[in-house]
């Protein structure tokens, strides 16, 4: 069996998968389809066992590295879940303490006005120097609010500046979740939720458009809803959290994830783009080998049911010169593909150069 029917099988076992996915975020175009929280939470959990079960098969066969793909991908789903629930959690929070604070506020003005009511207004205006006096009251206010918004001027930057390393910050889980798993689109999808929920349409549309693109949503063409979520209560919210929690937990028992230095892309779940890109590379930079070899490295971990990305790693292995990186990736690639006639010809090639 070659590389390729390999692959073939595994994409038409993923069809139920996929149809999984489209219940869980998409509603049809005309708005008829909804689904419960409950409903939405039970498809997606079904969903993760369903590659965690896959990844199983393929452990039980000897093929961590097809096994780690699936593990990979369940993980990487339940923790943007995760992440993206811890952020619309404390969105929640903020917006029952803001709301709070109005209501305290409206409180206070109003008390304030029905005391001004009992009050004497032109004793408060008149009195003790009248009209002019309350004028130099008024322009000496002014001045103390300049005096103090110039002093609170360096702490808004600094507090503008602490937002910047918090957005950074929530940038940088979103790109190492999809390090983890490049063939997942969650990371995307997620991440675009949450800039949903933060009133960022721009990037939330940018991100939504992105997961699209990566194949295992892109046949749905449905519309995105989140709503079921960002109608959740914080306590209901904090409950789905746990249970995040303690799937993602269970998950991680069964591999060791894996991330990489590699460019966050959204184009990074298709292997034939990479290969192409490491050609592109190889052709303009040809003394570049271990950038090539990156490249060909980040096609394994999007598709390692394909025996030419194996067969790219080999090779730009051997232009870096790591011996033991080209034998790895070799003997990986021959555990799926025995037949596949580059591999075989670099295993020739090999024993040639080893006489």
């Amino acid at each position: 069996m070659n590389g390729k029917s390999l692959f073939g099988i595994i994409r038409k076992k993923t069809v139920r998968i996929v149809a999984l996915i489209a219940a869980v975020f998409f509603l049809s175009a005309s708005g008829n389809v909804s689904a419960t929280v409950t409903d939405t939470e039970a498809l997606f959990m079904k969903m993760v066992d369903d590659l965690e079960s896959m990844g199983n098969g393929f452990q039980d066969k000897g093929l961590s590295l097809q096994a780690d793909w699936f593990y990979a991908q369940a993980g990487v789903a339940v923790s943007s879940f995760r992440l993206a629930v811890a952020h619309i959690y404390t969105i929640r929070e903020q917006q029952e303490t803001e709301r709070k604070k109005k209501e305290a506020e409206e409180a206070r003005r109003k008390a304030q006005e029905e005391e001004d009511e009992e009050d004497d207004w032109e004793d408060l205006i008149v009195d003790d120097g009248g009209w002019f006096k309350a004028l130099e009251n008024i322009e000496e206010f002014t001045k103390k609010i300049d005096t103090l918004n110039a002093q609170l001027a360096p702490l808004a930057a600094q507090m503008d500046s602490l937002e910047a390393v918090r957005q950074d910050h929530e940038y940088n889980l979103w790109h190492y979740l999809a390090a983890e798993s490049p063939a997942s689109p969650f990371p995307w999808l997620f991440e675009g939720m949450v800039a949903y929920a933060k009133n960022r349409r721009e990037r939330a549309s940018e991100c939504f458009s992105y997961a699209s693109v990566n194949y295992n949503l892109a046949q749905i063409g449905k519309t995105i809803d989140f709503g079921f979520l960002l109608s959740m209560t914080a306590s209901d919210l904090a409950a789905l959290y746990n249970r995040l929690v303690a799937k993602a937990a269970a998950l991680q028992n069964l591999y060791v994830p894996r991330s990489n230095n590699y460019p966050r892309h959204f184009m990074n779940f298709d292997d034939v783009y990479l290969r192409l890109l490491a050609k592109e590379s190889m052709e303009a930079n040809p003394s570049d080998m271990a950038g090539v070899f990156a490249i060909f490295e980040a096609a394994v971990r999007a598709n390692p049911f394909e025996a030419a990305n194996f067969a790219g790693c080999t090779l730009a292995a051997i232009g870096t010169g790591d011996v033991g990186e080209a034998v790895y990736y070799l003997n990986q690639g021959l555990l799926i593909a025995p037949e596949d006639e580059a591999l075989n010809t670099l295993l020739n090639m090999w024993k040639e150069a080893a006489k």
